[in-house]
């Protein structure tokens, strides 16, 4: 009875702290992110165009994911409401996501640790500051979180009582099957880290899955699945009535992945020898593509001409899957690549992004200042990728472990597939994928923190007496 009682005083303990950070952390956020102005670019102008589109299935063939089209859509297109909307929606997953990690934690002090943290990347300088901008960042950053709080929930659900479990796990599954579908559908790169994360966890789960143990998680799998590959596939899909900035294109280049292979051979393959002679030992006819590389003239290349016809033909249809050949030609060469642009995997520098009054530093409030600059730091990630290895140690024994590892794997793959997948604008490329990393490593530091803790409170076992 005892021990029941003083179980229900820290449950309202942590309650009341959480609650009460919660509204200190809510407070700071909107105090920093008032004077932010909207902010557009030219790739908003795609996504508005998509938003005047009528619903339908050709909405997921056109230049853009439609899941931002969509939001923009019901914001009518307006930067000042999109900033309105993105505000709040970002505060409140990442607030889920801190409560999530808290409940599928145990330990009061790791708990604490956990919660701090992620209330610390809530109010990440870059976060803020993508909430007045109108591009993906924002809205894909958001449902990454609610995506993470969901799967916390569920890999923390087996503690409750029967009565409640099944309820909470059916209500989880749902929300994260409805979050995962409109993450998936929010950047291209979040296809390839779902399938890879889906693969991590058969790896790490199937067992448990066959015993019926993990059978909850199988319903958010399967539609991320499903919804991942169906996104692959339309990527490649030539719209039939093309957006207006793609006016006077060629029509095979105006599918997603067209344009990106455009920038990948003029700015990454024609500089490299190897590279050219490799395109044209698969079929370029690189003759029509050489007036275009020096310098690059990426928007020029991809207008309809006879004269290059050719070349813009075979780019289409095999312009992904040759780079892609290509990356793999010469794997010494991209892992000096990767580890040249590492940084830019963890904390990479969107700060020309940013929009006008954007706070970056706030020097009235040093302690919060700093929360926030560690949370962003490179040094302070980098460090936690060493540790994180030591905190997944046997992650089948722990579906929160496992989780924090498939989010990890995930994460490195969305990295790559982001860094390689267009050389334009690698730095917001990667965005999403580094904060998938920081995220998944703070789960897994928080959860290894949370099983040592545990160790050192049950004390040194007795050996049996045989």
């Amino acid at each position: 009875m005892a021990t029941r009682l003083s179980h229900r005083v820290t449950l309202a303990l942590t309650a009341v702290a959480f609650a009460l950070a919660a509204i200190a952390a809510g407070l700071y956020f909107t105090e920093l992110t008032a004077a932010q102005q909207p902010r557009t670019f030219y790739d908003t102008g795609a996504y508005f165009q998509i938003a005047e589109r009528p619903l339908g299935i050709g909405l997921f063939e056109l230049a853009k994911p439609p899941t931002v089209p969509l939001v923009y859509r019901a914001a009518d297109r307006d930067a000042a409401v999109i900033e309105t909307w993105q505000r709040p929606v970002a505060f409140v997953a990442w607030l889920a996501l801190a409560l999530g990690l808290v409940c599928a934690l145990r330990h009061p002090a790791a708990r604490a640790a956990g919660g701090l943290v992620m209330f610390g990347m809530a109010l990440a300088p870059a976060r803020l500051g993508w909430t007045a901008v109108a591009l993906s960042e924002s809205l894909d950053d958001s449902l990454l979180a609610l995506v993470l709080a969901c799967a916390l929930g569920l890999a923390a659900a087996h503690r409750l009582v029967p009565r409640a479990r099944g309820i909470v796990r059916t209500t989880l599954s749902v929300a994260l099957v409805l979050a995962l579908i409109a993450w998936v559908f929010a950047r291209d790169t979040n296809a390839l880290a779902v399938i890879v994360s889906i693969a991590c966890a058969a790896g790490v789960g199937w067992k448990e899955i066959r015993a019926g143990h993990a059978r909850w998680a199988m319903l958010p799998l399967l539609f991320g699945l499903v919804a991942a590959l169906f996104d692959l596939t339309s990527a490649r899909a030539a719209p039939s009535e093309p957006l207006g900035f793609q006016t006077g294109w060629a029509p095979e280049l105006t599918s997603r992945t067209a344009f990106p292979a455009v920038n990948n051979l003029l700015l990454r393959v024609m500089p490299d020898a190897d590279g050219r002679a490799f395109y044209v030992d698969h079929g370029l006819p690189i003759a029509q593509v050489e007036p275009f590389a020096t310098p690059p003239r990426n928007d020029d290349f991809v207008h309809a001409d006879p004269a290059r016809a050719q070349a813009q033909t075979w780019i289409a249809a095999n312009g992904t899957t040759t780079f892609v050949s290509w990356l793999a030609h010469d794997p010494g060469a991209r892992a000096g690549e990767l580890w040249r642009a590492r940084v830019m995997f963890v904390a990479p520098d969107t700060h020309r992004y940013m929009p006008p009054g954007w706070i970056a530093t706030d020097p009235d409030h040093p302690v919060l200042q700093l929360l926030r600059r560690l949370t962003a730091s490179r040094w302070v990630i980098l460090g936690m990728c060493i540790l994180a290895p030591l905190a997944l140690y046997r992650p089948r024994s722990d579906p929160r472990a496992a989780l924090a590892l498939c989010v990890i794997v995930g994460a490195l793959a969305a990295a790559g597939a982001s860094f390689y997948g267009d050389a334009l604008e690698p730095d917001r490329h990667c965005y999403g994928a580094a904060q998938m990393l920081a995220a998944g490593l703070v789960i897994a530091l928080a959860v290894g923190l949370d099983r040592l803790l545990a160790r050192v409170q049950r004390g040194p076992q007795a050996p049996q007496v045989g």
